[in-house]
């Protein structure tokens, strides 16, 4: 029994010297490309953490920039592109300043004054200069007009729906301050039609509701 159990251990030692020299030898062979492998790894996972957190504090401060910009008031239109310029591609915020200047644009020209004009307390402008001519009226629509087509363009996605969708209102609106009804109706249909395909009913509603009402605003007689 005990003749047995030597040779048990005998064994089991010639086994793991086995093993051991195999390892040893595997690691002379192999150590240099396995180590490289493990540097590129770790190399790519602290790359990738350092990318998340510029991501994050650049979102951070896009988000502030914008809230920094509509505090105060009427926004400048100018600094709501600046930011969309400067953050574009960074989440919606770069949208979402293309939305507000546009705005703020079509405000400006349906109120008849220039983005950032003050009001005296009985509502009369502040400045007579500030009140706007027909042709900065024309102006201000044509750059809404601009600022709601490059919201289009530049979100695709099936996820930048409400984005769209909210474009599309201004268009609409733009064309109805210019008396075209046609355009009008067309781009209504259009946010009908999409505002069903993505399940927003009540959008689609307001709209169908919004069409059956040009006629009546086609026949009004000018103020």
């Amino acid at each position: 029994m005990d003749d047995r159990q030597s040779q048990i251990r005998e064994q089991a030692g010639l086994t793991e010297s086995r093993l051991n020299e195999d390892f040893i030898e595997f690691l002379r062979k192999y150590s240099t490309p396995l180590l490289l492998v493990v540097a590129v790894a770790a190399a790519g996972f602290f790359a990738y953490r350092k990318y998340e957190e510029r991501k994050s504090n650049t979102r951070d401060e896009a988000r502030a920039q914008l809230a920094s910009a509509l505090e105060g008031g009427e926004p400048s239109p100018e600094a709501l592109v600046a930011i969309a310029d400067s953050f574009e591609g960074v989440d919606a915020v770069s949208s979402e300043a293309l939305l507000y200047a546009a705005e703020a644009h079509l405000r400006a020209a349906t109120r008849g004054v220039k983005p950032g004009s003050q009001l005296a307390s009985d509502g009369t402008l502040s400045s007579p200069e500030d009140a706007l001519t027909p042709e900065e009226r024309d102006a201000e629509l044509a750059s809404a007009k601009s600022l709601f087509d490059r919201v289009i363009a530049e979100n695709p996605q099936r996820d930048r729906t409400v984005i769209r969708l909210y474009a599309m209102w201004g268009l609409a609106a733009i064309a109805e301050s210019k008396s075209d009804f046609a355009q009008a109706k067309q781009l209504y249909e259009q946010i009908e039609t999409q505002s069903r395909a993505a399940g927003y009913e009540d959008n689609a509603k307001i709209a169908r509701a919004r069409i059956d009402s040009l006629a009546t605003l086609e026949n009004a007689p000018p103020l």
